[in-house]
């Protein structure tokens, strides 16, 4: 958690300088290049005090009340105080972090009506009706970030917690690379009016301390593979998965062109209704998915004309598989025996017609892995002379993990990992390509492991295994913390009030 609290820290701080300059900068600086908008319409450039400047069409990127005093103290919890200029920065974090949040999800923010190239103030917010603006949207998180990291710091000093050499090395090293992220920017002007490098040490010190002490109490936990499995068995039906076939016997498809406008008499509508719900008893009596298939096939070639291409075609696509438990939806298909079939009828007088063909229980569920590769494309090696003499002098000299990261980023052709030493880190396997998928989740892979191996998509792959487990193990250990972490937000909170002056936190430059 420390470490992605960092991370963050600096992507947005990254992200902060790139607004504030007006660019976007490329992929290798900020790392979402792909899903930011366009620089004319998310950016803006600000002067030294943090106003709009001067362009075509001005717009005013911050709006920086009268009433603004960096100094003035906007919220204190035992030995821990934030100012008005701590707030700043704490605003534009979590601010940039929803903005980030939302494009890499692949979405425009101006989808949410968010124009990330004017101020919060003056926008109307679309996703909360308790919040008439985007300022007061963002608002509410940096409330409850000061309350949440206040007290847990509160709570750390009367642990009797101490910040070690490393720690403070961290801290240090993290404003390092924020003013090293900003470039010649001061921070006054890449994030507001009156930050200084003294806010972000202040902001950066308590929100370390706050995680260091949320982790000291997490790390507590029991999630040994006991409890993993007893809570698991709890939860186990939410990991069960059914296969169904399902086909649609629709009247309409029964009437000719004449019968099927909106003036077919009634008798050929009856007509026809009766005859899709005598195919469906007779569909509904087969007793396995072979003769399900065999029955709609013929239906659809004898009855409804299709060539045998196309229903083959059609049949294809009769078939849903990993089928979870839904209310009131599915539920019948899972106390259903393979083969079980059953009939609804729509309100138009369609019929359907289902067959649970598999059960699948948590031992099928999707594995979670770390591990690194590096691909060698087909199209750009015609066999694995290559490859495999790379391969094997990276094993001769050890098979070390140094290694492997420097191979990964001088020739792997996967534009995803290549930089980060061919890394995924806690990736679910289940949508990868078969060989790839089918080598991490080999129950016997151990940390470790590596291998050469090939893919008929893309190539070929020089694995190494990091760690894995199945997805149901990974999910408890999280449940188990998140339920902590609610449980002690909710005990620190009350031992350890947070004094918040909503005044003074109302005034921060946005």
């Amino acid at each position: 958690m420390l470490k992605k609290l960092i991370a963050v820290i600096i992507a947005v701080l990254t992200v902060f300088a790139l607004v504030s300059c007006g660019g976007n900068g490329d992929a290798e600086t900020t790392g979402i290049a792909s899903s930011a908008p366009d620089s004319e319409t998310a950016t803006a450039a600000v002067t030294a005090d943090g106003t709009a400047a001067d362009t075509e069409e001005p717009a005013e990127l911050l709006i920086t009340p009268e009433e603004y005093d960096p100094e003035a103290v906007v919220a204190t919890c035992g030995a821990y105080t934030i100012t008005e200029a701590d707030a700043a920065f704490l605003f534009q974090m979590n601010y940039q972090e929803f903005a980030i949040y939302v494009m890499q999800g692949g979405y425009d923010p101006s989808m949410l009506g968010l124009d990330l190239s004017a101020s919060l103030r003056n926008q109307e917010c679309t996703i909360d009706p308790n919040c008439e603006t985007w300022f007061d949207y963002v608002l509410g998180s940096v409330t409850a970030s000061l309350n949440e990291m206040l007290s847990f710091c509160a709570a750390f000093d009367d642990a009797g917690g101490k910040l070690d050499e490393d720690d403070l090395k961290v801290i240090d090293d993290t404003i390092a690379s924020v003013t090293k992220s900003i470039g010649d920017m001061e921070l006054s002007e890449a994030i507001a009016p009156g930050v200084t490098e003294d806010n972000v040490r202040n902001v950066v010190t308590i929100s370390y301390v706050a995680a260091k002490h949320l982790n000291s109490e997490l790390d507590k936990l029991d999630v040994s593979d006991k409890a993993l499995e007893e809570a698991f068995e709890q939860h186990k039906s939410e990991y069960e998965t059914v296969d169904i076939l399902s086909y649609v016997f629709d009247y309409h498809d029964l009437l000719g062109e004449d019968d099927s406008s909106e003036e077919a008499d009634d008798e050929a509508i009856v007509a026809a209704k009766k005859q899709c719900a005598s195919y469906a008893i007779e569909l509904a009596a087969v007793k396995d998915e072979t003769a399900f298939l065999e029955y709609v096939t013929t239906n659809m070639t004898d009855v409804l004309g299709l060539t045998d291409d196309e229903a083959a075609s059609q049949c294809s696509r009769l078939r849903s598989t990993g089928v979870s438990r839904i209310a009131g939806v599915t539920d019948w298909a899972f106390d259903a025996e393979d083969g079980t079939t059953r009939k609804t009828e729509d309100d138009d007088g369609c019929i359907t017609v289902e067959m649970v063909t598999a059960h699948h229980d948590a031992d099928n569920s999707n594995t979670i892995c770390t591990v690194r590769h590096i691909l060698f494309k087909h199209e750009t090696y015609e066999n694995d002379e290559k490859v495999r003499e790379i391969y094997d002098k990276w094993v001769k000299d050890g098979a070390k993990i140094e290694d492997f990261e420097a191979l990964a980023e001088e020739y792997s052709e996967d534009p995803g990992s290549a930089e980060n030493g061919g890394l995924y880190e806690d990736m679910d396997v289940t949508n990868t390509v078969p060989e790839f998928r089918e080598w991490c989740a080999n129950p016997e892979r151990k940390a470790g492991d590596y291998d050469l191996i090939e893919s008929e998509a893309y190539g070929w792959h020089i694995m190494y295994f990091e760690s894995g487990e199945p997805q149901w193990k990974s999910d408890m250990r999280n449940m188990i913390r998140s339920n902590k972490y609610y449980e002690l937000t909710d005990e620190i909170s009350k031992a350890f009030k947070v004094e918040i002056n909503e005044e003074n936190l109302g005034n921060i430059p946005a």
